[in-house]
């Protein structure tokens, strides 16, 4: 068992916003996956490589260093946390981060992130799935699509559903829901509430002892 709590969901679901949430809750360490897969899609945007060559952006990310702790992402020691939700990389993300060979060297990082942290929230569109299988509590966070539309008005509501399709048709580690993960609904309830019913999951699952500075439930 991974002491980690994955969330994965669709684009704008809010997931980070709520791992940043419950990881402050809970004073756990927190990762963002995808800020990881947006530092490798602007490598490749900086190189001059079309993303859609998949070649090219593999020999370009097996090239580079990524670094990341909760919403902040370095790439080669530089932070992007900014420039990696421009509007090119947003473009062009899911045709980058859909390629198996790019997924295997970040899934390797994240992976590493936890050995040194041991433990985390951490969240993405394959974590539950792929990045940590024996997570001891999964979420798959959604909402509907206008409501996704109008926290990424950058983007709209029918860019991301173009990303949903695509990150959950690829072949290499889909967007999808464990089998074993607990579905929330963020455009029903605030991450504070969604929170709550995460840490009384959390609760049911593990000692006290395991979940060093904890926060009390309805705190």
């Amino acid at each position: 068992m991974d002491l980690v709590i994955a969330i994965d969901g669709s684009a704008g679901s809010g997931k980070s916003t709520l791992a940043r949430t419950l990881a402050k809750r809970l004073g756990w360490p927190w990762l963002s996956t995808g800020v990881m897969y947006r530092a490798a899609t602007l490598a490749v945007l900086r190189a001059g490589i079309d993303p859609s060559d998949t070649e090219e952006a593999v020999r370009v990310v097996k090239t580079i260093r990524i670094a990341a702790n909760g919403d902040r992402v370095f790439l080669d020691d530089q932070d992007v946390s900014e420039e990696v939700f421009s509007s090119a990389v947003s473009e062009s993300v899911s045709l980058v981060s859909k390629i198996a060979e790019v997924r295997k060297e970040l899934v390797a990082l994240q992976r590493s992130w936890l050995v040194v942290q041991s433990k985390g929230v951490v969240e993405g569109r394959d974590i539950g799935t792929v990045v940590f299988p024996t997570a001891v509590l999964k979420i798959y966070l959604d909402a509907d699509l206008d409501v996704r539309g109008l926290r990424r008005p950058t983007e709209g509501a029918s860019s991301l559903a173009r990303r949903d399709l695509v990150d959950s048709s690829r072949s290499a580690s889909p967007l999808e829901k464990a089998a074993d993960a607990i579905e929330m609904d963020s455009g029903v309830s605030s991450p504070d509430e969604l929170s709550d019913q995460i840490v009384k999951f959390l609760h049911e699952r593990l000692p006290a002892s395991m979940i060093a500075g904890q926060d009390r439930v309805g705190s």
